[in-house]
């Protein structure tokens, strides 16, 4: 995801060697390990947290279903752009291809999405790394919160650090190895009473409460998400697999690998903290730990935290200036920005980060700050959208262009109908939920209804415009069908 939103500048620190090893991995391994490294990242570190009033082992089937169904989502991408002429000359990405297969209108939602998108991880990001650096060190978190703005802001600005596929790579395999190594620590004080611990809401005695679950969902989709991660590497396994079958495999097996990863470290950390003192954690799950463990933890995390927290707050910063410039700079590629233009977008950039530093210290001075409730919002509110319903809307259009063109359709992704109907109503159903039963905030609740309000249309337009020309496709007709059903 970084390297997507993090395209532009001159790298000071060039990994040609890197680099260069990377284009010369097999097509499956190079979209493995892009897309394994991009997806788990620091959301990692709120997964014991969400779990703790449920239990390790509940999560774990959670983490399964869910990170199946992401699996799905991002085969369909990955047969989407295998397609898309503009990704494979590597003309586009994400923004084009929903340009291109669904139109302005979703182009634009896509535009804004990924701006809230960037803002709100900017926030749980700046509060994580603050977090972790003030228990490890004993300096004031609002004090951290300054230090990683900065730089960010510093490096952003002047465009010093690119998100190239060499530097995502090693920045996640680093996190990664933390990630695991933590694991095998925790593991080692892990009691078997703490990994067994059940509490499922509404269930025997205990009574549903809407806190015991509400984070259960966000977080865990925020965790595999790594979908945009399949527009970074296409062009570079497209070049050397055109069928784009080891694009679709090499995603899906790093979403396999991310399952267990994830189900490994939830497991060891609840087992060795226990539910109780991670209940209610503002901050990541390292805290906890350490105070379990000892204090050595801090070595590995500190680390993760510049890297996992750190840097990729600098990834989304340079996200908002892109998404800036892109607006300002106006719609032909062949034209320079003019100087005013240019500041224009600066400033927009500037205005958004600076409104994000301001709240995360206004969160610390009135007891408020988390870790987990900015991806909390991500996870329900921006990831349904671009990690459910786009790429199934995407795999429609993409199939009903197939068909007016009368080209071959070599489908790589599980597909069937009621398969993108569950999936499409899944994601619709949990904002609704959300909306009207977990969320108790009035301007959350608003969001969430007005999000799935807009999906809906989204969907309602896409399903519309996909009955023209699609009677040699069952599997789209048939959701065609289904679709306007459930529209009547």
């Amino acid at each position: 995801m970084a390297t997507l939103i993090a395209e532009s500048g001159n790298p000071v620190i060039r990994l040609v060697s890197l680099s260069g090893l990377l284009k010369n991995l097999p097509p499956f391994w190079i979209a493995f390990a892009l897309t394994l490294t991009e997806t788990v990242g620091a959301g990692t570190l709120a997964l014991p947290i969400a779990f703790a009033t449920v239990g390790p082992l509940v999560g774990v089937g959670l983490l399964v279903i869910l990170g199946l169904i992401n699996l799905m989502t991002v085969s369909y991408l990955a047969e989407v752009s295998a397609r898309s002429e503009s990704v494979r000359t590597g003309n586009g990405f994400i923004g084009k291809l929903v340009e291109d297969y669904l139109g302005t209108y979703a182009s634009y939602i896509l535009r804004l999405s990924l701006f809230a998108l960037c803002c709100t991880f900017l926030v749980a990001y700046y509060t994580g790394f603050a977090s972790v650096l003030g228990a490890a060190t004993g300096v004031p978190a609002p004090v951290w919160v300054t230090v990683v703005f900065g730089c960010g802001l510093m490096l952003t600005l002047r465009k010093s650090l690119t998100g190239t596929l060499a530097a995502a790579l090693i920045t996640g395999a680093v996190n990664i190895t933390i990630l695991l190594i933590i694991s095998a620590i925790a593991m080692n004080h892990a009691t078997v009473e703490n990994i067994l611990h059940m509490e499922i809401p509404g269930t025997g005695e205990l009574a549903f409460d809407a806190s015991h679950i509400k984070l259960v969902f966000g977080v865990v989709l925020v965790s595999y998400f790594g979908h945009l991660s399949v527009s970074n590497c296409a062009k570079t396994v497209l070049e050397k697999d055109p069928s784009g079958r080891s694009l679709k495999k090499g995603t899906v097996a790093a979403m396999l690998v991310a399952i267990v990863i994830y189900s490994v470290w939830t497991i060891s950390v609840a087992g060795a903290v226990g539910s109780e003192a991670l209940a209610g954690q503002n901050g990541t799950a390292l805290i906890p730990l350490a105070e379990e463990v000892g204090p050595g933890i801090y070595l590995f995390g500190v680390v993760f935290a510049v890297l996992g927290l750190g840097m990729s707050s600098v990834h989304f910063g340079l996200g908002i200036v892109n998404l800036a410039k892109e607006t300002f700079s106006g719609s032909d590629s062949e034209t320079n920005t003019t100087k005013s233009q240019d500041r224009l977008s600066k400033l927009a950039a500037i205005l958004p980060m600076f409104c994000v530093y301001l709240y995360v210290q206004w969160t610390y001075a009135s007891g408020t700050s988390s870790f987990t409730a900015p991806l909390e919002l991500i996870g329900v509110l921006f990831t349904p959208v671009l990690a459910g319903v786009f790429p199934v809307l995407l795999l429609i259009a993409s199939r009903r262009k197939l068909v007016k063109e009368n080209a071959f359709n070599t489908s790589i992704a599980v597909s069937s109908p009621w398969v993108l109907g569950l999936i499409l109503a899944l994601f619709i159903a949990s904002l609704v939920l959300h909306g009207m039963v977990l969320w108790t905030s009035p301007l959350s609740q608003v969001s969430a209804i007005f999000t799935a309000v807009i999906m809906l249309a989204l969907i309602a337009d896409t399903l519309r415009h996909s009955t023209t020309g699609l009677s040699r496709d069952n599997s789209l007709s048939m959701m065609v069908k289904w679709g306007s059903r459930l529209s009547t």
